[in-house]
């Protein structure tokens, strides 16, 4: 059997899961208007552009609360998973892999802020 990887999120989600994570989703999105928290674009009448990032990912914290959830558009996750891709291969602890992709989270927002 071929090895596929990195199993997404979304593959990994049971049907309670998936439900809390589409209310979640629907939740924070509107709660910051629609708008990328990176970049600060107005996503309101394209509400399909804007996705749904988990800071630290879910296929490793099983994590969809609202504090997990951040609202990005396709560009800005997009590059963001970019930057942060190679945190899971890393050899540390679970904890210390979290600590990464939180303040990659943190870090690439403010850089976004700031330009």
């Amino acid at each position: 059997m071929k090895d596929k990887g990195i199993v997404s999120g979304k593959e990994m989600m049971d049907e309670f899961e998936k439900y809390e994570f589409k209310k979640n989703k629907l939740y924070i999105k509107t709660k910051h208007n629609h708008h990328c928290l990176a970049c600060k674009k107005d996503f309101n009448n394209l509400k399909k552009q804007l996705a749904c990032h988990h800071i630290v990912p879910f296929r490793l914290s099983r994590n969809n609360f609202l504090s997990n959830l951040s609202p990005l558009c396709h560009t800005c996750h997009n590059k963001l998973e970019k930057n942060l891709n190679t945190i899971e291969t890393k050899q540390m602890s679970f904890d210390e892999k979290c600590d990464l992709y939180i303040q990659g989270y943190n870090d690439f927002i403010q850089v976004k802020e700031y330009k």
